[in-house]
């Protein structure tokens, strides 16, 4: 994750340059908040792809189906990343389980 810091780090520095009237530390302060935002967004980018066997892609897709036919509230803090996301709707269920089944990669 080092690299991965440094290359935001020297791409922010070079994209958000210091401009003439921002002090030294409001600059460094501006940079540490870029940095910070893509740093936390690159960490989704970085994540390895899994393989499933047939009987846990199978288990996936049940349960993509199970929650679109269900409120299933008990496992909304799960679907919503504890409420900082909004839950697929039915039809982006139906997209995801098409992509699954068709054989898109699936990377977390």
């Amino acid at each position: 994750m080092n690299e991965l810091y440094d290359f935001i780090k020297r791409f922010a520095e070079y994209e958000f340059g210091k401009s003439e009237d921002e002090t030294d530390a409001e600059w460094h302060e501006r940079l540490d908040e870029v940095i910070s935002s893509m740093t936390s967004e690159a960490r989704w980018l970085t994540r390895p792809t899994i393989r499933l066997t047939r009987r846990e892609l199978a288990t996936v897709l049940a349960a993509l189906r199970l929650w679109q036919s269900t409120s299933a509230g008990e496992f909304a803090d799960i679907a919503t990343d504890l409420g900082q996301l909004e839950p697929l709707d039915n039809n982006e269920v139906d997209l995801l389980c098409e992509h699954i089944n068709y054989g898109v990669r699936i990377t977390i």
